[in-house]
């Protein structure tokens, strides 16, 4: 299995996107359309042909059975910051207890915002 990163190419809501593991770029995507929370969350499923995928070697490591990494997982949160995924809009108090804060490019300090 190798790493996938997967976004609707459509959407003009926060770019948003996933990790999957998958064989091929086209698997990665019907995966993710099927079963990814970033396709399902209350609104309609964008179109296959909407959603891209690109490869992430530097992730392929992360697989642990898992077909998709979880953002919201500590250790695979270090893992999509590792690869440049951050949160979109990120905030101080959010950044203050991240797990990959101390490799997060955007993080946000509280100092900063003062």
């Amino acid at each position: 299995m190798t790493a996938y990163r997967v976004w609707d190419a459509a959407s003009h809501a926060e770019p948003c996107c996933t990790v999957v593991f998958a064989d091929t770029s086209s698997q990665a995507k019907a995966y993710a359309r099927e079963y990814s929370e970033i396709f399902s969350g209350g609104w309609e499923r964008p179109a296959y042909t909407d959603i891209r995928a690109r490869r992430e070697p530097q992730l392929d490591a992360a697989f642990h059975g898992r077909r998709e990494l979880d953002f919201y997982d500590d250790s695979d949160r270090r893992q999509f910051v590792k690869a440049g995924i951050t949160c979109y809009e990120p905030e101080p108090e959010e950044c203050a207890v991240c797990a990959a804060r101390d490799i997060c490019g955007d993080r946000v300090d509280v100092e900063s915002v003062s």
